[in-house]
């Protein structure tokens, strides 16, 4: 891979995505027949935002720049987006 100028080794080759996920659950056993299941997910709890690669064009007014992100995340997260999270509750009877 070429390297550009004084550009660190992995410059325009870092497909490195750092997201992270995490979920938990807790079952309750209200009777013998009934039983009540919460659980919490987030996704990208980090809140990382992962860029994309910069501009390589030379003749682009943008050379150099970095104008997106990339898609990625744990949990079906991506498109740049904020973290999100979902609460759920299940009664099995």
């Amino acid at each position: 891979m070429p390297r550009f100028g004084l550009a660190f080794r992995p410059f325009g080759d870092d497909k490195t995505v750092i997201s992270g996920g995490f979920g938990m659950y807790k079952s309750l056993h209200l009777t013998e027949r009934i039983n009540l299941r919460g659980e919490a997910t987030f996704a990208d709890i980090l809140n990382h935002t992962n860029l994309g690669d910069p501009n390589l064009n030379i003749s682009s007014p943008s050379f150099g720049l970095i104008t997106n992100s990339v898609n990625g995340g744990a949990f079906g997260a991506g498109n740049g987006e904020a973290r999100t999270g979902q609460v759920s509750m299940r009664l099995d009877f």
